[in-house]
């Protein structure tokens, strides 16, 4: 998920402690955006180099610094030569990780178990795998019987579980997951507080500001739709207050 700042944050943490970071993304549409917050030292694999980014990259020359829409066209006729699963099967043979990492269930850890079965069918070992569960990735998916299936076939072959709640943690006991808890902590991995406090100075009546947050993604979820109703069925009583949106929708 190099677009995802929760990415950047994790990484931020390891990378002066003697790690090597590599970053395969999940999806055509991911290897589009690159967080800010990804430091320069970690490698990030894609099908088509970003000209724009200054982080590490191996892929194919790209040389226009825009047109996502043609760059995301190369990188969808080139998957229907090669396979992103057999791709990073290829990459984790070549390197050799010590631990392989998913942030999220939908996309990152689908593609991680097709990429492990790839592996053990040519009768090597995969690496020991983490799964870091954000928010919904069980909770609501588990819900849909096809992703049901699919998170527990996950769950099955994933040595080390984080999550954001004790909720998940119990969820994915019950769907299969027999690994080593490593902790329950925020997705990004923690906040800094000194610069967080900054933030919220002063009382909060005095604050004139509301922010919604929102994501895209595939299942059509996230899209911060509840927030948006409430504002809108409260708008007299917003008079003086600057609504901030950061939607992708």
């Amino acid at each position: 998920m190099p677009g995802a700042v929760h990415t950047g944050r994790w990484i931020e943490q390891i990378i002066d402690s003697g790690w090597n970071v590599h970053i395969f993304s999940p999806s055509p549409e991911c290897d589009l955006s690159i967080h800010d917050s990804i430091p320069n030292e970690a490698r990030l694999h894609l099908v088509v180099k970003q000209r724009r980014s200054r982080i590490k990259q191996t892929g194919i020359p790209y040389p226009f610094k825009k047109g996502d829409r043609f760059r995301l066209a190369t990188t969808k006729l080139f998957e229907k030569l090669t396979s992103r699963a057999e791709r990073l099967a290829a990459l984790i043979m070549e390197i050799k990780p010590d631990i392989v990492h998913s942030l999220q269930m939908q996309g990152p850890s689908y593609l991680t178990l097709r990429a492990k079965e790839i592996i053990e069918s040519r009768g090597k070992k995969f690496p020991k795998w983490i799964y870091s569960s954000w928010g919904s990735d069980i909770y609501l998916f588990s819900s849909d019987k096809e992703h049901a299936e699919k998170i527990r076939n996950v769950l099955r072959a994933t040595d080390f579980l984080i999550s954001d709640c004790q909720r998940d943690v119990d969820l994915a006991r019950e769907y299969c997951f027999k690994g080593e808890l490593l902790g329950i902590y925020p997705t990004g991995g923690g906040f800094e507080v000194e610069k967080q406090q900054r933030l919220t100075s002063g009382p909060t009546g005095s604050r004139k500001i509301i922010a919604v947050k929102g994501i895209m993604r595939s299942e059509n979820v996230g899209r911060a739709t509840v927030a948006l109703d409430a504002l809108d069925q409260c708008a007299r009583e917003l008079e003086g207050y600057h609504i901030r949106p950061n939607l992708k929708l």
